[in-house]
């Protein structure tokens, strides 16, 4: 598993995430938005979070991350293609599969989250069946 940590992690270091509010934030970078969610995601799998692998033609090409909250409800907090495949097509069927795969492991109730931004995810969380309740924007205030 470590294996599929590690290429995952150095996947992100490429810059699969630009669009998020650090990404954009001309006081900041895509490389620093990347090294953000691979701290995040070293934190959040050290405190019991799950994590899935999307195959394709035997390459791993995705993730989805996830963890237990109470009340036997499940959160899908972080998903991503791989850079080289991205123009694939893959995303929504990767966010269909692994929202059935979250819930069929886990029961219960399945929740998620979008950043406004994200169109792309907003469109693979609404086809894999995904029901939007809320938007929230997320700011960022620069001291000086």
């Amino acid at each position: 598993m470590w294996d599929d940590i590690e290429k995952m992690f150095k996947e992100i270091e490429r810059g699969m995430f630009t669009t998020d509010r650090i990404a954009l934030d001309p006081h900041f970078s895509v490389k620093i938005a990347n090294k953000r969610y691979i701290n995040w995601i070293k934190d959040e799998i050290e405190k019991g979070a799950c994590l899935l692998k999307g195959i394709y033609e035997n390459d791993v090409f995705s993730f989805s991350i996830y963890k237990k909250l109470k009340n036997n409800t499940t959160f899908a907090f972080l998903g991503g293609t791989y850079l080289d495949y991205q123009s694939f097509g893959l995303a929504i069927p990767a966010t269909y599969k692994n929202t059935r795969t979250i819930a069929s492991l886990e029961r219960g109730k399945l929740i998620s989250y979008v950043s406004s931004n994200n169109y792309n995810s907003l469109v693979c969380d609404i086809a894999a069946g995904y029901i939007i309740k809320g938007v929230a924007d997320v700011y960022i205030k620069h001291n000086k």
